[in-house]
């Protein structure tokens, strides 16, 4: 689309291949922190669940079994925290002992609630405490940072809808005047002079989409 927008030519889509590269790797990043996000609200709910078992009277080992029975339940087997805790369900079988399971499992998951709630449990254990009402305590701190993040996302909803509109307007105006009034913008299409400034033009509408999207994390950051 850019390239029959800005270029209307096969070189002008070759040329455009290097943009197309970049937002691959945009789009991956984008991807991951949509699954670190979605771990981050699975994992809350599960370790509700691991507390609530071990005040129950269990034991650590058991309480985890529980957690992932709960996560089979409502995430599916499929889902990412299913994945971490059926690491450290079937590691105790295999009698690896847990500080080692905790680590691998919160190297993998790379989420910092993850590593801080794997802290915990390590130091519990060494030192002594209410494990079950730190793994609460966690879990609630966890899901004030979760709706903040909620309230923030439903608040900016309208300014960011607003902002994919804007991006969309420069584009429709070319294609509009293409199909409307096609010499009008004929010359910009032909001669090294039009090719680069449809070029230049292009650069900069990146930028500024770029740029966008980098403010809109930010803020969600």
């Amino acid at each position: 689309m850019l390239a029959a927008t800005f270029f209307k030519s096969l070189m002008g889509i070759i040329l455009t291949f290097p943009v197309a590269a970049v937002y691959i790797r945009y789009a991956e990043k984008k991807l991951k922190k949509k699954k670190m996000q979605q771990l981050g609200i699975q994992f809350k709910d599960v370790i509700l669940a691991l507390a609530s078992s071990m005040q129950a009277g269990y034991s650590l080992n058991h309480a985890f079994e529980d957690a992932l029975e709960m996560g089979y339940a409502v995430y599916g087997k499929q889902s990412l925290i299913v994945s971490l805790f059926e690491t450290v369900v079937w590691g105790q079988k295999l009698n690896i002992p847990m500080d080692r399971l905790l680590t691998e499992m919160a190297e993998r998951s790379e989420l910092e609630e993850v590593q801080n709630f794997t802290e915990v449990i390590k130091v519990t254990r060494r030192y002594g405490g209410n494990l079950p009402d730190m793994i609460q305590k966690l879990a609630g701190v966890m899901e004030d940072h979760l709706t903040v993040k909620a309230e923030i996302l439903s608040v900016t909803t309208s300014v960011r809808y607003e902002a994919y509109i804007m991006d969309l307007i420069p584009v429709a105006i070319i294609w509009y005047m293409n199909l409307t009034e096609p010499l009008f913008l004929e010359i910009l299409y032909h001669g090294l002079l039009g090719r680069c400034f449809m070029g230049v033009c292009m650069l900069f509408y990146l930028i500024t989409v770029f740029w966008q999207f980098r403010i809109m994390e930010s803020v969600m950051e």
